[in-house]
């Protein structure tokens, strides 16, 4: 009644994974390496400070629309104000202090718009 299954060879399968995985990482890992390889021939290398700096940036812009997003507006305007002080992005500075006065918060309203018109004058 009961039927015994016939057992698979390890072996093969250990050769068949080793194939795949070594076609896979030299698939992935060639145009990477050329990539890198241009890119420090171009003097484009990008440190690991600048790209720390771009997540944490990344991060604070995420937190703050989803403060704004659950109504947390006090929080969601100063995140945006310190973003844009430390970007000295004017678009971040306009959006600081348009959500501080519909929030009315005129400490940031204030000081966001300031920065708002220092960063884009015209």
């Amino acid at each position: 009644m009961c039927k015994k299954l016939k057992k698979s060879n390890p072996f093969n399968f250990k050769v068949l994974a080793s194939i795949f995985l070594l076609l896979t990482t030299q698939a992935t890992l060639g145009p990477m390496a050329k990539a890198e390889e241009a890119a420090v021939q171009n003097n484009n290398v990008v440190s690991v400070d600048s790209a720390r700096t771009n997540i944490e940036a990344m991060f604070r812009y995420l937190a703050a629309e989803i403060a704004g997003q659950r109504g947390e507006l006090g929080i969601s305007a100063r995140l945006f104000y310190d973003l844009a002080q430390a970007t000295r992005d004017p678009h971040l500075a306009e959006r600081a202090a348009k959500i501080a006065l519909f929030s009315q918060i005129p400490g940031i309203a204030l000081e966001a718009t300031k920065l708002w018109v220092e960063l884009n004058p015209a």
